[in-house]
């Protein structure tokens, strides 16, 4: 996207694909004019040199800003080169030309990679967490075997032991379901319960979802 302002900083042309970038069909829709009433707060902080004083002194500014949209949309970051136009014969700086390139995708798929690396990471610590865990519950699981077998048989004891027993299970079936989230999980072909399965992944994967996500089956 081109823009041209004039030396006194008054914004004097915006291509048309920059006009919609920002919610306007015509320049003059814009109520002031000027480069600053373009950018953001934020904009304006990363881009001080942008305007006249700041690319004389530099010759040329480059660097990123956010854009102000008059429609009252999300802020759309920028990457911005600017520098001064100048008269050919006299080198006398005639405007500043100004471009502008639309950052909107490349950020969203920044924080897409982000998010992939997050997950990633989560499936890393599921699988040792996994393992370790499966492995302390051999152990609780074979004390309960060998205490059940050293109770006398009229001992009441047994049934609680079968509790624990079941326990265990249900926290080995956990366990695999954490394996099979990080990909670790070993591969069996068999028949399953689609349904059942779904509702099973889908506590382990709404556990690692941050709060503002709903997630719907």
């Amino acid at each position: 996207v081109v823009a041209m302002a004039s030396l006194d900083g008054q914004v004097k042309y915006v291509h048309p694909a920059g006009l919609k970038l920002v919610g306007m069909e015509r320049l003059e829709d814009a109520p002031t004019r000027t480069i600053r009433d373009f950018l953001t707060e934020a904009g304006m902080r990363q881009s001080q040199q942008v305007e006249i004083p700041g690319v004389e002194a530099s010759g040329r500014w480059e660097g990123e800003s956010t854009l102000r949209h008059f429609q009252g949309g999300d802020p759309i970051p920028v990457q911005i080169s600017s520098f001064l136009v100048k008269d050919p014969s006299t080198g006398e700086p005639l405007c500043l030309a100004t471009l502008q390139h639309d950052l909107r995708g490349q950020k969203q798929a920044e924080e897409a990679l982000r998010q992939a690396q997050k997950l990633e990471s989560l499936a890393v610590l599921a699988g040792g967490i996994a393992h370790d865990f499966n492995n302390l519950l051999t152990a609780i699981l074979g004390n309960l075997e060998l205490a059940k077998a050293a109770l006398p048989e009229a001992s009441g004891a047994g049934t609680y032991l079968d509790r624990m027993g079941l326990a265990v299970g249900r926290a080995s079936d956990l366990a695999r379901q954490m394996l099979a989230y990080s990909g670790k999980g070993r591969v069996v072909v068999r028949a399953v319960d689609l349904n059942a399965l779904i509702t099973e992944m889908a506590q382990l994967i709404t556990a690692s979802l941050p709060k503002k996500a709903q997630f719907d089956l």
